[in-house]
């Protein structure tokens, strides 16, 4: 049987924790904001980062392997929210306050991930320690309205029959961090920078469509994704 791309990664994060746990591991809970890089800045205004992970130490170097699921926004879609206000209000002026309406609707570019990687701890003490870490993740994009993907909510909600597609690819990432009295025998604390790249994913074939089909509608010259996320979390033994 092959499995997706998704699924492998999936398989792969999934077999890291639970060899980990016969080592020493960790479960990595992580939490903040995102800010996107380049043209896509002036898009979004960034939003939030969220991830459910592992750490499973190897015995040498002081280097772990790690896997995680996450959740992360852009942040609202502006071009888009704009080009649904400007269109409702053309069709129907002054029924309702539509830019007011579209705002509500909080539509927002989504990703889905799941990242594997390697870590490694240059500075190590018993109240401090340095980690840099590098790996490749793969993210699914979306376009939500009150977090439920577009598509599902023309479907299955409205019963429309309207789609707007997942754009899913492969990136790299790394990650810069500090972890807080990693000694202590049930938790510590972290914090620290994620970069993200990800090729193919800085436009979505629903925005090439808007582009093609809507005068107004400039879809973003950049077909890269860059990304920053800071986090704070907790890991537990």
């Amino acid at each position: 049987m092959r499995l997706s791309g998704f699924n492998e990664v999936l398989v792969a994060a999934v077999l890291v924790v639970l060899c980990g746990s016969a080592a020493h591991a960790l479960v990595e809970i992580k939490g903040g904001t995102t800010t996107p890089l380049g043209e896509l800045d002036g898009r979004y205004g960034g939003g939030l980062y969220a991830s459910l992970g592992g750490e499973a130490r190897l015995p040498w170097w002081n280097v772990a392997v790690m896997a995680d699921l996450s959740y992360t926004t852009l942040g609202r879609d502006r071009p888009i929210t704009r080009l649904l206000a400007e269109y409702a209000e053309k069709e129907y002026p002054g029924v309702l306050p539509w830019a007011n309406v579209m705002d509500g609707l909080d539509l927002k570019s989504v990703f889905y991930g799941a990242s594997v990687g390697v870590r490694y701890y240059p500075v190590e003490h018993y109240f401090y320690a340095l980690y840099a870490e590098a790996g490749a993740a793969y993210l699914s994009r979306h376009l939500t309205a009150h977090g439920v993907p577009v598509s599902v909510l023309g479907k299955y909600v409205l019963d429309l029959d309207f789609s707007v597609p997942a754009t899913q690819g492969v990136g790299i990432y790394a990650d810069v961090g500090l972890r807080v009295i990693p000694g202590l025998p049930l938790i510590s604390a972290d914090a620290g920078l994620r970069f993200t790249f990800a090729p193919g994913l800085g436009r979505t074939g629903f925005e090439d469509f808007l582009e093609g089909h809507v005068p107004a509608f400039k879809a973003p010259d950049s077909d890269n994704l860059f990304m920053v996320s800071f986090y704070l979390g907790a890991s537990l033994f």
